[in-house]
C-alpha cells in the first residue's frame, strides 16, 4: 500500500516512475506484457434492486490484475413504493454510500469459498476509506462517489443545507441518477499477486437492507439499483 491511501487515488512522489518524462522509453507495464486490455463484465444474474449479483472472470490464456477490479454502479432513491421522489423531501445518501449498498462480498477461487463471512463489509469499507485518505483526496477524487466529510455533530443531522447531509440531498433530489465506482475491499485485491490462467474467480455482491444506505428523519424510501458493471484487466506477459 503507498502513502496515499488503500485505493491509491493520490500517489506521493516516491510512488511514481521517472517513465512519465522519459518520452523515448517504454515503461515498466508496456516491457513485462505483450498484450493487455480493460474489460467490461455484466452480472451472470439478472440485476435486481435486492440483490446478490454475482460476477465471474475467467480466462485460459490471461493473467487477471486483481487490483484492477472497479465496479460501477448506477442507481437512484425513491420511495418505498418506486416512485421518484418529490420536490423537498428530506432524505439523503451516507458517505461511502457506494460501498454502503453491500453487507458482504462473496469471493470463490475455482468454486473454493474465501470469503469473510462477517457480514460488515459496510462497515469495513467506511473505516478503511475514512482513516486511510488524507483530507485532499477526501475534498477532491472521493466526491466522485458522494464522499462529504461529515463533522461529529453532523453524522446523524437530518436538516440543514450547509451540512454534509445537505450536500449530499441534493444529489438525490428528484430521484437524480447516480452514478459511482468503487474499488471493492477485498483482501484477494490487496496483494500485487495476478489470477492466473485458467482459474475462475467468482464474485457474489450481497445487497445490504436500503435504510443504512440513507438519512431521512421520516418516510420510508429505497434504492433502486439500475445497472452495474464490472471492469477487469488482463494481461499476457512478455514470453
Amino acid at each position: 500500500m503507498d502513502a496515499s491511501g488503500v485505493g491509491q487515488f493520490a500517489p506521493q512522489i516516491r510512488d511514481i516512475s521517472d517513465n512519465g518524462v522519459n518520452y523515448f522509453r517504454k515503461n515498466n507495464e508496456d516491457q513485462q506484457f505483450e498484450f493487455f486490455t480493460y474489460s467490461p463484465f455484466r452480472p451472470i444474474n439478472a440485476v435486481s434492486d435486492n440483490g446478490p449479483y454475482h460476477f465471474e472472470f475467467h480466462d485460459e490464456k490471461r493473467f487477471l490484475i486483481l487490483k484492477s477490479l472497479r465496479l460501477d454502479i448506477k442507481c437512484k432513491v425513491v420511495k418505498s413504493t418506486g416512485a421518484n421522489l418529490d420536490a423537498g423531501e428530506n432524505v439523503a445518501i451516507v458517505n461511502c454510500f457506494a460501498h454502503s449498498l453491500f453487507d458482504n462480498i462473496n469471493v470463490k477461487v475455482n468454486m473454493v469459498d474465501v470469503s469473510d463471512h462477517s457480514r460488515n463489509y459496510q462497515y469495513k469499507a467506511y473505516f478503511m476509506t475514512n482513516f486511510s485518505y488524507g483530507r485532499s483526496v477526501k475534498e477532491t477524487n472521493l466526491k466522485c462517489d458522494y464522499f462529504y466529510q461529515d463533522d461529529n455533530a453532523d453524522n446523524s443531522t437530518v436538516t440543514g443545507n450547509e451540512t454534509a447531509f445537505g450536500l449530499r440531498k441534493v444529489l438525490t433530489a428528484g430521484s437524480k441518477t447516480l452514478y459511482c465506482t468503487i474499488c471493492p475491499f477485498i483482501d484477494l485485491a490487496s496483494g500485487n499477486n495476478y489470477l492466473p490462467p485458467g482459474v475462475k474467480l467468482g464474485l457474489a455482491f450481497q445487497r445490504c437492507r436500503s435504510s443504512f444506505s440513507l438519512l431521512a428523519a421520516t418516510g420510508d424510501y429505497s434504492i433502486k439499483i439500475q445497472d452495474l458493471v464490472m471492469w477487469a484487466r488482463h494481461v499476457t506477459p512478455n514470453s
